[in-house]
């Protein structure tokens, strides 16, 4: 899956594509609302109001990081697997959560120059 940013035309803008993984449980949906609706397999959308959202969970996930440690955070989100108990990430977590973060934040500001810009993630 790719986080990228599109014009209200649906056109792509010339912003860097982020490869990214879900990377919170569905269980946990009413924290994360924003996030946990993407979907791992089909096209998901954001306007600018809906990035604020997202961006705010973001800082959230990237404060619990800070403050808990990798490890803590990726059991406190159950990073590693799905409702159904099936495994999403692909990267090295240990290394990858953070830096992940740290790009899905700055393409949701980057998203949200304008007002007509949208922030898709294209699933596989």
């Amino acid at each position: 899956m790719r986080a990228e940013i599109r014009s209200a035309l649906g056109e792509l803008l010339e912003f860097p594509s982020v490869d990214m993984q879900q990377i919170v449980a569905w269980r946990l949906r009413g924290t994360f609302p924003m996030h946990t609706h993407i979907s791992p397999f089909g096209d998901t959308f954001y306007n600018s109001m809906q990035v604020s959202t997202l961006l705010e969970e973001l800082t959230t996930v990237k404060a619990m990081i800070e403050m808990d440690g990798l490890r803590e955070t990726i059991a406190a989100l159950g990073s590693l697997e799905t409702a159904e108990g099936l495994r999403l990430v692909s990267f090295d977590v240990e290394s990858g959560l953070a830096h992940l973060v740290d790009d899905l934040i700055a393409i949701c500001w980057a998203s949200r120059q304008r007002a007509q810009y949208e922030l898709w993630f294209v699933g596989e």
